[in-house]
């Protein structure tokens, strides 16, 4: 088992494009806040979760090391990747969070559960033990995805690809995937769902569902009718004010 982050500086005003017209508040704008978030909520992962390897895939690697060296936590278990080349391509499509759809997809020849984890989240815990077979890992259950609002094009993306508005939808900031995980079958149902035209349903002019890798793995998770552990008990997912990581996690400085 080991868990995998993602960091880097977003592009704002797609964020914007796709619909999230709050980014500028919730996001950051400086990129060294971001990556001090980011660091923040990392440490109590290691604080937590020891054992757990963390590899961190990003465009600067001195500067996330030198976030996270602020912090009292053993740093042995971590690893960085230059991502820097990837997210270029990543960044070329129309949908905000295509670098994680893309860095997820790399792994679908993995032999071990991979545990994404947001940059946003405290983690007050460790991990349950699980079955790395069958057992898939969530923040927690939202809703059912007919019962969510039109308007914001998810009901109709999914009548479209998957044919079928009546499954969960999942909060996957954190996200354990078991072995033997169908990423391709993610990979494409994800990509599918950007190229839904949902401006005939919007009412604030948008084209893309902006949740669409989010919504995909939900349906994969219906589809293959995995086992779903909810890990809001033990992690707090700060994705309206990713800021207040820092503060929660002053405890672990040095």
């Amino acid at each position: 088992m080991r868990a995998i982050a993602l960091t880097f500086n977003y592009d704002l005003s797609k964020m914007k494009t796709n619909g999230r017209f709050w980014a500028d508040e919730v996001y950051g704008v400086d990129v060294l806040n971001i990556f001090k978030y980011s660091a923040a909520s990392y440490a109590t992962f290691l604080k937590t979760n020891p054992k757990t390897p963390l590899t961190i895939y990003t465009n600067d690697i001195d500067l996330i090391k030198s976030c996270l060296l602020e912090y009292n936590v053993n740093l042995s278990n971590v690893n960085y990747i230059d991502y820097t080349n990837e997210l270029i391509e990543s960044k070329k499509s129309d949908y905000t969070f295509q670098p994680i759809v893309d860095l997820c997809y790399s792994f679908k020849n993995s032999t071990e559960y991979i545990i994404k984890i947001d940059n946003d989240l405290i983690w007050n815990d460790e991990i349950p033990n699980i079955d790395i077979h069958k057992d898939v890992l969530v923040w927690k259950f939202e809703r059912y995805v007919k019962d969510g609002d039109p308007r914001m094009g998810e009901i109709l993306v999914c009548e479209k690809v998957c044919g079928d508005t009546n499954f969960k939808e999942y909060n996957i900031g954190v996200l354990g995937y078991p072995i033997g995980y169908p990423f391709k079958e993610f990979y494409d149902v994800s990509n599918e769902m950007t190229l839904v035209d949902i401006t005939p349903v919007s009412d604030l002019g948008v084209k893309i569902w902006h949740c669409c890798e989010q919504t995909a793995q939900s349906w994969i998770f219906h589809k293959h009718n995995y086992n779903i552990i909810e890990l809001k008990p033990i992690v707090e997912h700060f994705y309206e004010n990713k800021l207040i990581c820092i503060d929660k996690a002053k405890y672990l400085l040095k």
